[in-house]
């Protein structure tokens, strides 16, 4: 299995908002200056800018989450990278995966993180 220790990590593409697909500074703003600090806050920006409504998350700084899962209302808790403004009310899921041999495979064995956006 990859851990963020590693190096890596891979997060769900979908803003926790309203589900849209974030992109990485395609809007130029005040949100996404590049002279944002790692594990900041609004500040100076973050990287990762949601263009529907201006969600944004630092992927330098990983918290724990909780949210529903819209099919049955169960909550369900997750590790994701850091909300820092905007709509969205939690971070966006980090992916379990792991590797096979040259390939970075999803562990399917746990989807709670997947099921806000159904």
């Amino acid at each position: 299995r990859i851990f963020p220790t590693d190096n890596l990590v891979i997060i769900y593409g979908r803003c926790t908002h309203l589900c849209c697909i974030p992109g990485w500074q395609l809007v130029s703003n005040s949100f996404t200056d590049d002279s944002w600090t790692p594990g900041g806050t609004d500040d100076g920006g973050t990287k990762l800018f949601c263009i529907c409504h201006s969600s944004r998350f630092d992927p330098t700084a990983l918290e724990m989450n909780s949210n529903r899962n819209r099919s049955n209302g169960a909550t369900f808790n997750y590790a994701g990278i850091k909300v820092s403004g905007g709509p969205a009310p939690v971070g966006l899921p980090i992916i379990p995966v792991q590797m096979n041999g040259d390939n970075i495979e999803g562990i399917t064995d746990y989807l709670d993180w997947y099921t806000y956006c159904d």
